[in-house]
C-alpha cells in the first residue's frame, strides 16, 4: 500500500452461553486515509476512514459502516464520527424487525506534562424510536 492509505480489517467467531445460547461471527473492512485536506481545528493534514462492518448470530445480523475524520497537533486530536448500522431481528414480524441506528461520536485527546493524559468523547445515538446522549470522560498517567 502507498504511505498515505492502509487496509484494515478483522474477522471473528464466538460463542454466547446462557439460557439463550448463540454464536456467529464478525466481520469488518475499512479504508484509512492519511494525508487528507485539513479541515477545523488543528495543524496539517487530516486523517480519515471508511469501514463497513457485519455481524451475523441465531437471533440477529446487523451489518453497517462508519466513516470518521479528525486531526491531530502537538499532542492534541479530536475525530467526528457517523455511523449507520441496519439490525435484522430473527422472530419478529415482518414490519418490526428491522432497527436503524445513527451514531455521531466526537471524541479529544490530549496529553499532558508528567505522562499523563486526557480524554473525552460524547454520542447522540438513534436506535428505532429510541436514542440517547452518552458522555465519558478518561485521565490516566504512564510511568
Amino acid at each position: 500500500m502507498e504511505d498515505d492509505r492502509r487496509v484494515h480489517g478483522f474477522a471473528g467467531i464466538w460463542e454466547a452461553g446462557g439460557l439463550e445460547k448463540d454464536s456467529g461471527g464478525d466481520l469488518e473492512l475499512g479504508l484509512e486515509l492519511f494525508g487528507v485536506k485539513g479541515v477545523g481545528p488543528g495543524e496539517g493534514a487530516g486523517i480519515a476512514d471508511v469501514t463497513a462492518f457485519a455481524s451475523h448470530g441465531r437471533f440477529n445480523t446487523t451489518t453497517g459502516f462508519h466513516c470518521s475524520y479528525g486531526r491531530r497537533w502537538d499532542g492534541v486530536g479530536w475525530e467526528l464520527l457517523y455511523e449507520f448500522a441496519l439490525s435484522d431481528q430473527d422472530g419478529f414480524l415482518d414490519g418490526t424487525d428491522d432497527i436503524y441506528q445513527h451514531r455521531i461520536r466526537v471524541t479529544a485527546d490530549m496529553a499532558t506534562l508528567g505522562g499523563w493524559s486526557v480524554a473525552g468523547h460524547g454520542d447522540l445515538l438513534s436506535f428505532g424510536d429510541d436514542g440517547n446522549v452518552s458522555i465519558g470522560v478518561y485521565c490516566g498517567r504512564s510511568f
